[in-house]
């Protein structure tokens, strides 16, 4: 019993416990929940813990393999809408998982379904892979603000990339320093 309290008392505290399951991490101002939320009951749940953060604006990284068609891109969209609506959402192209979709689409598909929904088409942006739209969504945040970030391919590069702005003392709103570049 000891050991099973021990380990709840402790268990990701470290961002090696569990990489991209549920991770909190909070990045100089900034809390980002990184899981890989590949399905849309994971995405459903990921964006309801995110209801118990506070934030002074919310966006959502989204990406998908477009191996679905289009109503199940378009249901995915809506169960993270359907459980709390975000101020920007960047969409990720992952272009090692196109599997015979055209270049592009993907976006297209989650894009229209976002303007659907209400989003204007000015916060909603497409961005080139998993990294590039980290990139993004960080780019467009201040101090106070929570990412929902669900990482796929690059999950590795994207948690590296978070701890070298924070190894940099980079603030949200402020530049991305040299050392954060990739």
């Amino acid at each position: 019993m000891t050991a099973v309290r021990q380990t709840l008392a402790t268990f990701g505290a470290s961002p090696n416990d569990n990489p991209g399951r549920l991770q909190v991490l909070h990045v100089r101002g900034v809390t980002v929940l990184a899981d890989d939320a590949h399905n849309a009951d994971r995405l459903a749940s990921l964006c309801d813990t995110a209801r118990i953060f506070p934030a002074r604006r919310r966006v959502l990284v989204r990406g998908q393999a477009p191996n679905r068609d289009d109503q199940q891109l378009r249901a995915l969209v809506r169960s993270a809408w359907t459980v709390m609506s975000f101020d920007e959402v960047v969409i990720k192209e992952m272009p090692k998982l196109l599997r015979g979709r055209a270049r592009g689409r993907l976006p297209r598909v989650f894009a229209s379904e976002l303007s659907r929904l209400g989003l204007t088409p000015e916060r909603i942006h497409i961005a080139k892979s998993e990294l590039a739209a980290v990139h993004g969504a960080v780019a467009l945040t201040s101090p106070g603000d929570l990412i929902v970030c669900p990482l796929h391919l690059e999950q590795a590069a994207v948690l590296s990339w978070f701890q070298r702005l924070t190894d940099a003392s980079w603030s949200a709103g402020s530049p991305f320093p040299p050392t954060a570049r990739s």
